[in-house]
């Protein structure tokens, strides 16, 4: 049998971790009798994190795993760090913005940061996934997505 990497285990336990913190969180947000509304989607989310983490760390289990090399490279620790700050900062920047403005803002710098150099691309598509999220959320799930004080 195969052995699986270290790193399988690891993502594993994440997802159960982080579906456990979703769900403790999204019980705190409101229930609505029609529709899923605010509450009812997180959960589902945090429903199937900790169902796919589990699938993933007991398959890891059950191959083994291999002994983990831990070696720092610099490059992707920095894209990581970066990646995280355009969140910290799209967070900070959707009260104000809004999520139609802020949103493709941080997709293109996602983008960019891991190497996309077509920008007009990258606009395209920031603004597709923008508007096919901002659809989904509020046509479909009836959830309102922040409109930020600069459009209002």
């Amino acid at each position: 049998m195969k052995k699986k990497p270290f790193s399988d285990l690891v993502i594993g336990i994440a997802f159960i971790v982080l579906g456990v913190c979703v769900l403790i969180l999204s019980s705190s947000l409101n229930k609505v009798k029609l529709g899923i509304g605010p509450g009812g989607f997180p959960t589902f989310i945090s429903v199937l994190l900790m169902l796919l983490g589990t699938v993933q760390t007991v398959s890891t289990l059950r191959a083994g795993f291999k002994a983990p090399a831990f070696t720092a490279d610099r490059r992707q620790t920095l894209l990581f760090l970066c990646a995280v700050g355009l969140s910290v900062l799209y967070v900070l920047v959707v009260p104000v913005a809004g999520f139609l403005l802020a949103t493709p803002v941080l997709v293109i710098g996602m983008m960019m940061l891991y190497g996309n150099r077509k920008y007009l691309l990258c606009a395209v598509i920031s603004i597709a996934v923008t508007v096919a999220v901002w659809a989904l959320f509020t046509k479909v799930f009836m959830i309102f997505l922040p409109a930020g004080r600069l459009l209002r």
